[in-house]
């Protein structure tokens, strides 16, 4: 079993969700998803800065976190595999 917590972020201004690569990563080198898990943050360090910047800013704010469960699959478990990664999908970078 396996539990990763992932956050995505922003750099100059773009989003990059790296829960998404992340999640890809896993499924191609074997793992089935069990669990996906989405945190709120609440209290962050600067949460009152923030809010006082609000106005300035032309983006929204990343307010969550991903806790994915994984495990890898047994032998028996390989038909069985609906969460990992489809035959179809490819991802390019």
């Amino acid at each position: 079993m396996l539990g990763i917590l992932v956050g995505d972020t922003r750099i100059k201004r773009h989003y990059v969700p790296i829960t998404h690569y992340v999640l890809l990563t896993l499924l191609d080198v074997g793992f089935i998803l069990k669990e996906e898990v989405i945190k709120i943050q609440h209290k962050m360090k600067t949460t009152r800065e923030v809010w006082r910047k609000l106005k300035e800013r032309d983006f929204l704010l990343i307010y969550h976190e991903k806790l994915f469960i994984l495990e890898k699959p047994k032998q028996a478990e390989i038909e069985l595999r609906y969460s990992a990664k489809q035959l179809f999908i490819e991802l390019k970078l």
